[in-house]
């Protein structure tokens, strides 16, 4: 998701929650600020119920691109680098360990479990664009 969709969801998403909270507390006052927009004091229980569904909906959609692993977003970063290493004719166990290396990771079991999910990644990114030399 794009970064400008992202912050346009977290500012959707204050005002919501808040009407929220305020829905909660004041739902059916007379001098409620929901009488502004709704007249009837009776559909206070829906509108806070509608703006709860809205704060889950925006919340889902923000939080469920978080499952990404950060681990990933590393690697795809240097895909480039990636790639020239693969040209090199370097494995991706040799890219895995090449770049546990620079983060300093010793040999242990950490490492190795780190080293799979390395090695699992790569096989999903891809060469750079105009890297395949086939």
């Amino acid at each position: 998701m794009k970064q400008s969709t992202q912050w346009t969801l977290y500012i959707l998403l204050i005002p919501f929650t808040v009407l929220v909270f305020y829905g909660i507390f004041n739902a059916g006052r007379p001098d409620s600020l929901f009488r502004l927009v709704v007249p009837d004091p009776a559909y206070d229980l829906t509108v806070t119920l509608v703006c709860g569904v809205i704060v889950a909906a925006i919340a889902i959609v923000l939080f469920a691109g978080r499952n990404e692993s950060p681990l990933r977003g590393i690697l795809e970063l240097n895909a480039e680098h990636i790639g020239n290493l693969r040209r090199e004719g370097l494995s991706e166990e040799q890219i895995a360990e090449s770049f546990l290396g620079e983060v300093g990771s010793r040999k242990g079991a950490m490492h190795w479990i780190v080293k799979r999910r390395i090695v699992r990644h790569l096989s999903k990114i891809g060469a750079p664009p105009g890297g395949d030399e086939a």
